[in-house]
């Protein structure tokens, strides 16, 4: 797939839609395929082809109604850790931790913190692995509301995933 040309054609095509239903149906018909391709690729096209092809993805996301860069950086995260790259993998969540805690970005925190427990599960290190949980699950408690809403959903939810994790962890110890 060349991926300027689907996204462009998918440009071309967004003006001729007079509905903004069907507009935005398209822009997240071509997010839905973008990172199917990215998905896919990680468990049929060889290492190097499979982390260029998310690379490209990554760097093309212009137009699409959110950046698919989180989605397809993940991928490469767990394509890397299958090909046992997890001192490279540690090391760049190790840098990315840094940086969050530099602009206090919590948020970038936790998932930086949930990626490392994932490497440190790769690694066999369940200790490292139930210290980072329980750092995120400190931090992600810092987030909650009192009573939370509807509107905090995403936060509620990443909150008991954390928990399922730490639970998970504990288990394995």
């Amino acid at each position: 797939m060349n991926t300027p040309s689907f996204l462009q054609s998918c440009s071309r095509l967004s003006p001729d839609l007079t509905d903004a239903t069907d507009r935005a149906s398209l822009s997240y018909d071509a997010v839905n395929e973008l990172l199917s391709c990215v998905l896919a690729s990680m468990n049929t096209l060889s290492y190097e082809a499979a982390i260029n092809l998310a690379r490209k993805i990554d760097g093309n996301d212009a137009g699409l109604p959110f950046p698919v860069t989180p989605f397809t950086r993940g991928a490469v995260r767990m394509r890397r850790r299958i090909a046992g790259d997890l001192a490279g993998v540690l090391h760049d969540d190790l840098e990315s931790l840094k940086g969050a805690r530099k602009a206090g970005n919590v948020h970038l925190e936790i998932e930086t913190l949930r990626s490392l427990a994932a490497d440190y599960t790769a690694a066999n290190s369940v200790v490292n692995r139930i210290i980072t949980l329980e750092e995120a699950l400190a931090l992600e408690r810092s987030l909650q509301p009192p009573v939370p809403s509807a509107a905090e959903y995403p936060f509620v939810y990443s909150f008991e995933s954390t928990l399922v994790d730490l639970g998970d962890a504990y288990l394995s110890a």
